[in-house]
């Protein structure tokens, strides 16, 4: 009885261990030991990839890009969007993530599919195992493709696009990648735009907390904060714009111990300080 032959690209897409960019590695390894493809263990964009590599070794000045360049840019403008600095390869890796087609990130980030299509199979494999949650935890959030581990931002908003989808990507988006801030300016609460960015931002400064037992304390503290006073909000946010601002610093006092500065001497009792006055982070 003739022995089973397996296809290797087909073992390594079930392995639970595979890296995202187990492609790219198998054709530097090939091209570091002088080999070539095998038709057994080399699927066509692993074939393309090395070709890729093997005109960049010869490519002596990095100037002049080879005709097997120009016939692969789809590959070489992956590659660069790898390699490249800012957030362009985070955002792109997170759209993956949420499941978004590779026509549909293109058009949102003005690149062209053919290219969406390379960076996922070739640096970001993961279309195959958005199933696995386990897997997409372990290696798409908390690591990069180099298997070093993520930044918490960068985890942070993977884990926001794959959990939450496409819409939940883009409402934290501009506070996880862009310079927004979660508490400026202050949101007016009497309005559902208002309510629904306040969601957005306790989610996003929720989830940035350390996981340590003094962050724990801090949800419960703001937890037991939200019961007391969700009467109070329900009363604010349709008569009372300022009484609704001061529930949103009570809530900031909760998660990050946030105190309001005494201005024009002592507050009385039970007195709401305006959200707009000066906070000093303990």
């Amino acid at each position: 009885m003739d022995a089973m032959t397996f296809f290797f690209p087909d073992l390594v897409r079930h392995s639970p261990l595979r890296p995202l960019a187990w492609r790219w590695q198998r054709a530097q390894s090939l091209v570091e030991n002088k080999r070539n493809v095998s038709h057994l263990r080399d699927d066509d964009p692993t074939r393309r990839a090395l070709g890729y590599l093997r005109a960049l070794v010869e490519c002596r000045e990095r100037c002049l890009v080879p005709k097997m360049i120009k016939e692969q840019w789809d590959i070489h403008a992956a590659y660069r969007l790898h390699k490249g600095s800012g957030p362009i390869h985070l955002i792109l890796e997170a759209r993956l993530l949420a499941g978004q087609s590779s026509s549909e990130i293109a058009k949102l980030m003005g690149e062209r599919t053919e290219v969406v299509y390379a960076f996922e199979s070739l640096f970001f494999n993961c279309r195959d195992r958005l199933q696995a949650r386990d897997w997409v935890q372990v290696v798409a959030i908390n690591k990069r493709s180099d298997g070093q581990p993520e930044t918490q931002t960068a985890a942070l908003f993977k884990s926001f696009a794959f959990y939450g989808g496409p819409i939940v990507l883009e409402a934290v988006l501009p506070y996880l990648v862009g310079d927004k801030d979660p508490f400026e300016p202050v949101l007016d609460l009497s309005t559902p735009n208002g309510r629904h960015e306040q969601v957005i931002r306790l989610a996003v400064a929720t989830h940035m907390l350390p996981d340590d037992k003094k962050s724990c304390e801090k949800l419960s503290r703001m937890m037991l904060l939200l019961r007391e006073i969700r009467p109070l909000g329900a009363i604010s946010a349709s008569n009372d714009p300022l009484l609704a601002n001061n529930l949103d610093s009570l809530t900031a006092e909760g998660l990050f111990d946030v105190t309001p500065a005494c201005v024009d001497g002592p507050k009385m009792p039970g007195e709401l300080v305006p959200a707009d006055e000066e906070r000093r982070i303990a």
